[in-house]
Order: structure tokens, then sequence, then C-alpha cells
């Protein structure tokens, strides 16, 4: 992942939830609030779409990765992809997903 998105990114997930930072969630990119939800929950790699405005049609893409092309804008390989992934939905917060992104 190219340094400046890294470093943007590491810096939005360090903001706590209840200071205006992104709620947590696992298995895709965003989950929309609903159904007594009254926030939308991101994966580290929907805060990214988020940030960078990577979203690739109106409303959120809800797949569970991102595509080639935000791969790309991002500096990101197909490693870096699954392991961020991997370590996203293995966790309780964001703090093991920064401290990956900083080894990055």
């Amino acid at each position: 992942m190219n340094k400046h998105h890294r470093d943007a990114l590491i810096a939005a997930l360090q903001v706590p939830p209840d200071e205006g930072g992104y709620v947590k969630t696992e298995g895709t990119l965003v989950r929309e609030a609903g159904g007594g939800n009254y926030t939308d929950t991101f994966c580290c790699l929907g805060v990214a779409c988020d940030i960078f405005g990577l979203w690739e049609r109106d409303g959120y893409k809800q797949d569970p990765g991102l595509s080639i092309k935000q791969m790309e804008t991002l500096g990101m390989s197909l490693l870096e992809h699954a392991v961020l992934a991997r370590i996203n939905d293995r966790s309780n917060t964001f703090a093991p997903v920064i401290a990956a992104l900083r080894g990055m």
C-alpha cells in the first residue's frame, strides 16, 4: 500500500467511534444502518473506500473486499488486501489492523 494512503487510513482508524470515528464490522466493506442500528459500520477496507471516495457506484459497495481497481488506486497488493481483511475479521477493534498497516 502506498505511504500516503496507508498513513491516512491509520489516522482514520485511530479516531474512536465516540469522537466521530468509524464503528468496526467484519465480513463486508460496510454494513448499512438498519434494524435498530443508528450508524453504518465499516471494516478497515471499507474505511479506505470511504475516506478516499472509492465506492464503485452510487451508495455503498457491499462486497466483502476491494476490487482490483480499488486496490490499484491504493497501491495495495493482493497479499496486503488478504492480510488486512483477515486481521480485521478476527479482531474486535482496529488496533491489530493499525499495527499491520504500520508494518507494510
